[in-house]
């Protein structure tokens, strides 16, 4: 029997730059779940029970590797008090910034993690998912700190305040990193395998190079040191968007994954830091969506190619439409059976 043939198995592989048989295949389809046992999106996100069905029926369903435990990213700011929006059937959102000048900061408590608002709900679907689904790689989601920082803030506030007040917002900043720490002890507590830290406000697209690595690396570096104190091992970013410019920083934080969202060339980063951090990756949404099942499987023909595939993990580039079709969703794990075999 090949080596590393369980989901989990394969999964921990990629991660450790092992050869599993076949390179595993990871979405990012949590919201879409919820189609595989017909709620609307917003009848799981603040009921445990119902999100970890969900994600449990997803992965029996089409059979890749590992369930990813993610929503949106207003939980931090939500269980800090910011009021919510809650469509129906769709991720919650933020209406309104909390911190409109520096005195609001000075009201914040930290949020406790098992009882501020959906943080415990996440935690418990990782608890419920980890004891449904033994054999599958469970990778559960945090904001990074430039994330809640946003959500905190607003984007546009944040980003001025790069410019125009940097104490106050390396101020923030600390806050908001020891958010991410509280956070992702507890998801790991629950029993995720690894973490993946939302940072999307990171991309090259948003705040360029020379602002990711005044505000946001030295901080990276010491949520992932801390996580490695706890016995976390499998960590990495979720940044949308372009992010070849900070490639090598990222690699240089100790982090060891990184989502490679579909505007990266993923070839050539492979070729300039695959030996260093698995990538994730990187079939766009919008082809998961629009396109028929042949296209997705040449698309994912393309990322499997190559003779080395350590550290290789296939998937979608950032968030999935709840309404990608099933069959296209087959097609990816399909062709990782098909383009994805290790010799």
């Amino acid at each position: 029997m090949p080596k590393f043939c369980t989901p989990r198995e394969r999964m921990t592989a990629a991660f450790n730059f092992e050869r599993p048989d076949r390179v595993p295949v990871f979405l990012n389809n949590s919201l879409g779940s919820s189609r595989c046992i017909g709620i609307k999106i917003g009848g799981m996100l603040r009921n445990p029970e119902k999100f970890s069905a969900a994600l449990c029926a997803a992965y029996d369903r089409f059979g890749y590797d590992g369930i990813r435990v993610t929503c949106d990213v207003a939980v931090e700011a939500e269980a800090m008090g910011a009021s919510a929006h809650s469509p129906e059937d769709g991720p919650v959102s933020i209406k309104a910034p909390l911190i409109k000048c520096p005195e609001d900061f000075d009201k914040l408590k930290m949020p406790n993690p098992l009882s501020d608002g959906r943080m415990p709900v996440m935690i418990k679907t990782t608890e419920m998912v980890r004891r449904a689904r033994k054999d599958a790689f469970i990778i559960s989601s945090v904001q990074g700190p430039l994330n809640t920082a946003s959500q905190l803030l607003g984007v546009s506030e944040m980003m001025l305040l790069m410019i125009d007040d940097h104490e106050f917002l390396e101020k923030i900043l600390d806050f908001t990193t020891e958010i991410t720490i509280l956070y992702g002890k507890e998801m790991y507590r629950a029993g995720a395998d690894g973490l993946m830290m939302g940072e999307a406000v990171c991309s090259s697209s948003s705040i360029g190079p020379v602002f990711y690595r005044q505000f946001a690396k030295k901080r990276h570096k010491s949520i992932i040191d801390e996580f490695n104190r706890c016995g976390l091992r499998h960590h990495g970013f979720h940044i949308c968007g372009q992010l070849a410019p900070i490639l090598s920083d990222i690699a240089e934080i100790g982090v060891d994954s990184v989502d490679v969202d579909s505007p990266v060339d993923m070839k050539a980063s492979r070729e300039k830091l695959g030996g260093r951090l698995t990538m994730l990756g990187n079939i766009a949404p919008s082809e998961l969506l629009n396109s028929k099942s042949e296209r997705i499987k040449q698309l994912c023909a393309e990322v499997l190619s190559g003779k080395e595939r350590l550290g290789l993990v296939l998937g979608a580039g950032c968030t999935m439409s709840p309404d990608t079709p099933e069959a296209n969703i087959r097609a990816m794990v399909e062709a990782a059976g098909e383009y994805g075999v290790y010799g």
